[in-house]
């Protein structure tokens, strides 16, 4: 079906700077590293500070032997504690990330990340087409209709006025009527064109908002942005399809980088 294919394309065209996003993965990740080792080394900062405040306690009390044996024992057990978040934050990432792309890949049954790219970019090129296409309709029953009106008041101006010459009368009717009768054809033609394409546009809409709640958009993003609840309509569909862009790069950077 037309939603199906929808849900089975929607990865655009990020493939081309693929290897640019996996490098700002990287550097990303290895900017964690960084932090965490500065973190690291201001924990063992602290840790030889207190080393020494309990050498000087030291050579006051020996009584205080005991309590700085636990205040060490404490900051070991602080520095083994935000290794182990520091390693579960991770794993947790790197599974969230793999989860989400594993359901790109069972929506669309599509394994190959380059054939999903390209059939992401041929749908939202054909959804941006169709979406002028229909506009372009629209705009053009529009300006029939005026010359529709135009013959028309032309029509009553000629039967107000009663020309003296029936015979050049009828024929200038004639001639009316036949241009209005064409127009009119031309605006049911356009008129049947705009429903059609209008049919698939709803069709699309069902697809983006279906494809919106399976990858795990954000709809108060979207909600806040547009200032409405109304979901996906014709004026908005373009920005559904840039939150669900953003979505989907997201899970091929976190991909990349797995």
């Amino acid at each position: 079906s037309f939603n199906f294919k929808i849900n089975q394309i929607l990865c655009k065209n990020f493939s081309k700077d693929a290897n640019a996003k996996a490098i700002m993965l990287q550097n990303k990740a290895e900017a964690d590293r960084a932090l965490s080792e500065a973190e690291m080394r201001e924990l063992e900062r602290q840790i030889s500070h207190d080393r020494k405040l309990r050498d000087f306690m030291k050579l006051k009390s020996q009584e205080r032997q005991e309590d700085e044996e636990l205040l060490t024992y404490r900051k070991r057990k602080e520095v083994e504690a935000l290794e182990k978040r520091r390693k579960e934050k991770e794993e947790h990432s790197v599974e969230a990330y793999e989860s989400k792309f594993k359901q790109i890949q069972d929506i669309s049954r599509e394994q190959d990340l380059d054939k999903l790219v390209d059939k992401f970019i041929e749908v939202e090129d054909k959804n941006f087409a169709l979406f002028n296409y229909v506009n372009e309709l629209n705009n053009q029953i529009e300006i029939l209709q005026e010359q529709i009106d135009e013959i028309k008041k032309e029509i009553r101006h000629f039967e107000v006025q009663g020309m003296d010459l029936e015979d050049q009368r009828k024929k200038t009717l004639d001639q009316l009527e036949e241009k209005s009768s064409h127009a009119t054809r031309l605006a049911d033609e356009h008129e049947e064109k705009s429903r059609t394409g209008k049919k698939i546009l709803e069709q699309c809409r069902g697809g983006i908002d279906s494809l919106f709640r399976k990858i795990g958009c954000d709809r108060r993003q979207i909600e806040s942005l547009l200032q409405s609840h109304e979901g996906v309509t014709e004026e908005n569909m373009l920005r559904y399809l840039g939150i669900i862009e953003e979505r989907t790069n997201e899970l091929l950077m976190a991909q990349a980088a797995i």
